[in-house]
């Protein structure tokens, strides 16, 4: 989907919004002015004009897996622009439950505010007999997480090697993390958590927690927080 400014908003009756496509990428691409946007990725051409996507209260962006596609991965969400805000948002790449499928990489790049509230959720988590969870990047000039959770675990049953998802957090100006959580955790699976990478001039986090560790065989992910000029934990 590319357009101008994009509002997935409730309806006069309360009904949220949302864009479905099981097992298939959703690319969302909002711009402001004349340019190309590539048709396979959605990535604007350098130096065009973006517009604001705004995902309102309940809408879902569901990539999720279907068993009756593929192997059941759940496919790629990107979502680019000038500015993101998302309030009450559920993004879901997580493969079809009991198929060998891995989650989808969600991938959010603005120029300007990435900002993620109000009990906001992504999901790439995975478990047996599926593969690996999906990796999640959030790289915005302001990345703000208010009340949101990013849950890339791998629950695994004993038997399996499933690794959880990365995130990478990345502003260029700042980085807020509050009353959030993070997990890229595993259990009962020999494979290993995900790394969290937080980077930023000033990052702030606050009331909020990461969980990388695993309950298994493998390694706890990797947790780097790094403020060029100033860190508050």
């Amino acid at each position: 989907l590319v357009g101008g400014n994009t509002n997935l908003i409730p309806d006069p009756f309360g009904t949220p919004s949302g864009v479905t496509a099981h097992g298939r990428p959703i690319l969302l691409t909002s711009v402001a002015g004349p340019g190309e946007v590539a048709a396979a990725t959605g990535i604007p051409a350098p130096g065009m004009n973006l517009g604001t996507i705004t995902l309102g209260q309940g809408a879902t962006i569901d990539a999720s897996g279907d068993p009756s596609f593929g192997d059941g991965s759940g496919g790629a969400v990107s979502i680019r622009g000038g500015q993101l805000v998302a309030s009450g948002t559920t993004i879901l790449t997580s493969p079809a439950f009991g198929t060998t499928g891995q989650g989808g990489a969600v991938s959010i790049t603005v120029t300007g505010i990435a900002s993620l509230s109000d009990n906001t959720m992504i999901m790439t988590s995975s478990s047996p007999p599926g593969g690996d969870a999906g990796v999640v990047n959030i790289n915005a000039g302001r990345v703000i997480l208010q009340d949101t959770s990013i849950l890339a675990e791998y629950q695994g049953d004993g038997t399996t090697a499933g690794n959880a998802g990365a995130v990478t957090l990345t502003g260029s100006d700042t980085l807020a993390f509050t009353r959030s959580f993070i997990a890229t955790d595993t259990f009962f699976s020999n494979g290993n958590g995900g790394a969290v990478s937080m980077t930023a001039p000033a990052v702030t986090l606050e009331d909020s927690g990461l969980f990388t560790g695993t309950f298994g065989g493998g390694n706890g992910g990797v947790v780097t927080v790094t403020g060029t000029s100033s860190a508050s934990l």
